[in-house]
C-alpha cells in the first residue's frame, strides 16, 4: 500500500508503468534464424516533464487587489457600493463593496454625485447565485415609505439607503413619534434619521423634510 507525505493541496505525479525485461540479441543469436524479425527498443527523444505553465489558478488568486480610495476624495460611487454592501449583506449577501462599484459603474470613477436611485438599482436588481450554493434575488423599491414604513424596516433589521445631495447613506437610526387616535388607529410621525457610510467614515442626522430625500429599500429573497 502506497502512503502519500505530500501536503493537502498537491497531487502526486503518476508513477511510470512498469517496464517488461528484454533479452539482448547478438549476431550469433540471430544467425541460423528464420522469418522476419522485428526491433523493439525505447524513444531516444525523452518525454517532456510536464510544464508549470499547465496548472491553472483558482479566480480568487488571479482576480487583482482593488484599491480604495481615499475617503477624503468622497467618491460617490464607493459610497454607493458601500451602502450597497450592507443593505444587502443585512439580509445575507456577502457581496462587497468593490462588487458593487464594479457592477453598477464599471469601476472606480470617483463621481461626486451617483445621480437618481432608478439608475442605480437597476444594476442591483436580479438573480444571484452565492458561494455557499444559495440562490437568491435582490429587488428594490424607491421612494419613502411613511414613518410606519419606515419603523418596520427598522424592526426587521434592513438597513435603508438613503441619497441625499448626491450621495448615498445607509440607515442607523430612526426617531419618530407614535400617535393613537381615538378610533385605534396609529401613525408614525418621522423626526430624524441617522445615517452613516462605512466608505465615508461619516455619521450625521437628516431632519429634513423627506422630500429631499430618495430613499431605497433593497428585499432579498430565496429562489429555487
Amino acid at each position: 500500500m502506497a502512503v502519500s507525505l505530500l501536503p493537502a493541496g498537491l497531487h502526486a505525479q503518476q508513477a511510470d508503468p512498469p517496464r517488461n525485461h528484454s533479452k539482448v540479441y547478438t549476431n550469433d543469436d540471430i544467425e541460423g534464424k528464420s522469418g522476419g524479425i522485428s526491433v523493439v527498443g525505447e524513444p531516444s527523444k525523452p518525454e517532456k516533464p510536464a510544464s508549470d505553465k499547465d496548472e491553472q489558478k483558482s479566480p480568487s488568486a488571479a482576480k487583482p487587489k482593488v484599491k480604495i480610495p481615499d475617503k477624503k476624495e468622497r467618491c460617490a460611487d464607493w459610497a454607493w457600493g458601500s451602502a450597497v454592501a450592507v443593505a444587502v449583506g443585512a439580509q445575507g449577501v456577502p457581496f462587497d463593496a468593490a462588487y458593487w462599484v464594479d457592477k453598477t459603474f464599471g469601476g472606480t470613477r470617483c463621481n461626486k454625485s451617483v445621480g437618481g436611485a432608478a439608475s442605480l438599482t437597476s444594476s442591483v436588481d436580479g438573480d444571484y447565485a452565492l458561494d455557499d450554493g444559495r440562490k437568491v434575488r435582490i429587488s428594490s423599491r424607491i421612494g419613502v415609505p411613511g414613518g410606519s414604513g419606515m419603523v418596520a424596516a427598522a424592526k426587521l433589521g434592513r438597513p435603508m439607503v438613503i441619497l441625499w445631495n448626491g450621495m448615498p447613506y445607509v440607515s442607523s437610526a430612526i426617531r419618530y413619534d407614535r400617535v393613537t387616535y381615538s378610533d385605534g388607529s396609529v401613525e408614525y410621525v418621522l423626526k430624524e434619521i441617522d445615517l452613516t457610510n462605512s466608505y465615508l467614515e461619516q455619521s450625521l442626522t437628516f431632519k429634513g423634510n423627506p422630500s429631499e430625500i430618495e430613499v431605497v429599500q433593497f428585499t432579498v429573497e430565496a429562489r429555487q
